[in-house]
């Protein structure tokens, strides 16, 4: 699910207008993450001192009763986290609709610093290539943790020749800022038809020009 706010919004304690200035338009400010327990997370969340909970409620939306907990970083983040326990849902399973969040990428001025901190939060490394990845002109350090089904990639932009574009959109967009999010799906073909007959849009035009039999992932990359 994904959800527009905007300095209209009175149901929520971010200071949209303040964001827009500071972060740009269309930038992630929150991610919801669904959990077991709500009363297991805050018994966690008092073990680690740069992280705290701001808020703790309850209420009704499309999907029924949910419970929630809404956190901050103890240093300079662009997007915060809420932790939501839910019951009695059933997830959408159709093939060409999303089956959920595959992992962000979080732009970061050091990864070694923010492992550090998801590391002390329980999440494991998953990915860490042996070398930087580098462009025609510039690099990029990067480490994948996953704590469950949660992962994240953390990302560090090398200049070189040119600045790093990862560098660019944390500087233009905040530090800890979401730089990506890889949706999930069951059935890439059919997801991918899908979105280009609404109208969807693709950097690589090879994309438009799929057939119903031929799709591979370099089409779409």
């Amino acid at each position: 699910n994904i959800r527009l706010i905007d300095p209209e919004t009175r149901d929520t304690d971010l200071d949209i207008a303040q964001r827009l200035v500071r972060f740009g338009d269309m930038q992630i400010c929150r991610v919801a993450i669904t959990i077991d327990s709500i009363q297991y997370a805050l018994d966690e969340l008092e073990h680690y001192p740069f992280i705290r909970h701001t808020s703790v409620y309850s209420g009704i939306d499309e999907h029924g009763i949910y419970h929630a907990i809404d956190c901050s970083w103890n240093r300079d983040s662009a997007h915060q986290w809420t932790f939501i326990e839910r019951k009695n849902t059933t997830p959408v399973s159709r093939s060409a609709s999303p089956a959920g969040v595959d992992h962000v990428a979080i732009a970061v001025s050091s990864v070694e610093q923010w492992r550090t901190y998801y590391e002390q939060l329980g999440f494991m490394v998953a990915y860490a290539p042996k070398n930087h990845i580098w462009g025609a002109h510039s690099g990029m350090k990067t480490v994948a943790l996953r704590r469950g089904d949660w992962t994240v990639a953390l990302v560090e932009g090398i200049d070189r020749e040119d600045s790093s574009q990862v560098n660019t959109y944390r500087i233009h967009h905040g530090e800890h800022a979401i730089q990506h999010a890889a949706i999930r799906f069951c059935d890439l073909q059919a997801a991918v038809t899908n979105l280009l007959s609404m109208g969807i849009q693709f950097r690589d035009r090879r994309a438009a020009n799929l057939t119903n039999t031929q799709l591979t992932i370099s089409d779409i990359i």
